[in-house]
């Protein structure tokens, strides 16, 4: 994937993760944050502990174990499908996944990390202690 291309998986991941899961006061707030690079700190520091509070309670929540997150996406996309990252650490932030690496990515992430799968439809998030991991769908999807 050039690097035009993997910019605008980017761009449509964020916006419609903000769009449809982040609830509506704080949404202008964390796409100021998303875009600005001195900002983004501050909207991924939030996912080590305070990001549940910031979900739209219209958005599906499922809590699922660590090990059994792949049996969440299978049948909805391959193996091979992209997927974004948003994380504070810079070595998971920004970056396009495979599905299929999506567990290990969230075994892996010390602090806070999100994975958007199928954009504002399928975002696995999991803060820095858990060994749970909240799977958000879009009610009006679903």
């Amino acid at each position: 994937m050039n690097a035009e291309k993997r910019e605008e998986l980017i761009q449509e991941h964020e916006e419609a993760l903000i769009r449809v899961f982040i609830k509506k006061e704080r949404r202008e707030r964390y796409r100021t944050q998303l875009n600005l690079i001195k900002k983004r700190p501050a909207f991924l520091d939030r996912l080590s502990h305070r990001f549940p509070d910031d979900i739209d309670a219209r958005s599906q929540q499922n809590h699922v174990l660590l090990a059994d997150v792949n049996a969440e996406w299978t049948g909805q996309v391959t193996s091979d499908h992209p997927c974004v990252v948003l994380a504070l650490e810079d070595r998971f932030d920004r970056r396009v996944i495979v599905v299929d690496a999506l567990r290990s990515q969230l075994v892996d992430a010390s602090f806070g990390i999100l994975v958007s799968v199928i954009p504002g439809n399928l975002v696995f998030y999991r803060d820095e202690l858990a060994c749970e991991v909240i799977v958000l769908r879009n009610r009006a999807r679903n």
